[in-house]
């Protein structure tokens, strides 16, 4: 009876996917980003084992932008993908923490939205002041 538990629980562990690698949910990342769309960096925030909902300035309306997008994540990497899509934006490599177009991540423990919220209410106000007309 033992011998046949002890297989269940091996056999368990082996099909379960995520048997590998720590969990990501709860986990936040800072970007650093290259893009010319995006003001600094973009924030990550692992809700799920599927899906991360992510924040950023808007380079041109200096507002902030969040969505909800879907990862996969693997041992050695996480796929970042578009929401609803099976097209790949990127990886992150989860050893590095480097973006396979280059860019730097860091795991950061802050309020993201309410940060991102006040770096955008103070980059707003210093262009209104700068503002000719």
């Amino acid at each position: 009876m033992m011998k046949k538990l002890l297989g269940i629980m091996v056999l368990g562990l082996l099909l379960c996917g995520n048997a590998y690698s720590s969990s990501l949910i709860g986990k936040q990342l800072e970007c650093k980003s290259s893009s010319k769309y995006i003001y600094g960096s973009i924030y990550y925030i692992f809700l799920n084992g599927k899906q991360f909902q992510d924040f950023y300035i808007h380079k041109e309306t200096l507002k902030v932008i969040k969505s909800i997008n879907d990862y996969d994540e693997y041992p050695k990497s996480i796929d970042i993908f578009i929401s609803t899509s099976d097209l790949k934006l990127y990886s992150i490599d989860r050893k590095t923490l480097k973006t396979s177009k280059g860019d730097q991540c860091k795991v950061v423990g802050f309020n993201i939205p309410a940060k991102l919220e006040n770096i955008s209410k103070e980059l707003l106000k210093k262009q209104t002041k700068d503002n000719k007309i």
